[in-house]
């Protein structure tokens, strides 16, 4: 419905626009029915350790990953985004997790309530407090139009812009978070003979794996099936001191380190779930060494 913020004929009668009502949370629910479909199998399932709604499956590559084929496909699109266009950026929270395998979740927000709702609003004045010149405090207040009930919205929008941005068009390099973490890389690319445990199987588009460094450590990589390579999506510099024992916090210190442990033949494993031993995928046997990707530099960020 159509509502003005201050009465045009200047009577007194102004409308509070709404705004409160659309920026409370959303609360969205499934299907019942649709979810119930899903689980009238003849086939007996658990349920997705993802979404925690539907059955995993029923593809076998989602079976084996214990996921259902929705989550299995959100996965791959984003992965597949990422490899083909988005190098200079990171979804892998191995990527993110420092030296010593650490997460910081950090959260911010404007509780902006009052503001939307008008009543702080109402606490700035159009002129002096003690120059009333006979108006009331009414009179006084500044009135919550739409208008400035959007630039407290939009104030708030661009301070999160400038931290940390959610735009397509505006990169993460550009952000404050960008000048205080600094940023990491190059990425490697591993090619080499791949020999499947099952003969035939063939490995995911996109999906993720880990390949077994001696002395059994495990580095996140991730299958580009169109270039034919393993990229890896793990913080080099973390495995590097897993690898040799010492730590030097530079990130080309890391490539390098890693780099040469990736020779030979390796295990390929592909991680089935949380908390559950790793399946043999196979090997793989290097054609020759690990190479750095080009412009794969990111921000260790999410």
């Amino acid at each position: 419905m159509p509502w003005w913020g201050q009465d045009p004929q200047r009577q007194g009668n102004d409308e509070l626009p709404p705004v409160p009502q659309h920026t409370r949370p959303v609360v969205t629910s499934s299907d019942p029915q649709w979810v119930e479909l899903q689980w009238k199998s003849e086939e007996p399932s658990q349920v997705c350790t993802v979404c925690g709604l539907r059955p995993q499956g029923p593809s076998p590559k989602a079976k084996e990953r214990n996921v259902c084929d929705v989550c299995e496909q959100r996965r791959a699109d984003r992965a597949r985004a990422w490899a083909t266009q988005n190098l200079d950026t990171t979804i892998w929270l191995d990527e993110v997790a420092d030296e010593n395998g650490r997460l910081a979740l950090i959260v911010g927000r404007f509780d902006l309530e009052h503001w939307l709702d008008g009543s702080l609003v109402r606490t700035l004045a159009v002129r002096e407090p003690n120059d009333q010149n006979g108006h009331t405090a009414d009179q006084v207040a500044k009135n919550p139009s739409f208008a400035r009930l959007r630039r407290v919205w939009e104030t708030t929008r661009t301070f999160w812009q400038e931290v940390a941005p959610t735009d397509e068009d505006t990169a993460l390099t550009t952000s404050l978070v960008a000048r205080s973490v600094k940023p990491v890389g190059p990425r490697l690319e591993i090619r080499g003979k791949l020999s499947p445990k099952r003969s035939g199987d063939t490995l995911g588009r996109y999906h993720t794996y880990e390949l077994v460094l001696p002395p059994g450590f495990r580095l996140s990589v991730v299958w580009d099936e169109d270039e034919q390579r393993f990229i890896t999506c793990d913080n080099l510099v973390y495995a590097a001191k897993l690898l040799k024992g010492y730590l030097q916090r530079l990130p080309k210190w890391g490539v390098d380190q890693v780099k040469s442990a990736l020779t030979g033949t390796l295990t390929v494993e592909e991680p089935v779930g949380y908390g559950a031993r790793n399946k043999v995928w196979g090997t793989i046997t290097l054609t020759r060494g690990a190479e750095e990707v080009p412009n794969s530099t990111y921000t260790p960020a999410i």
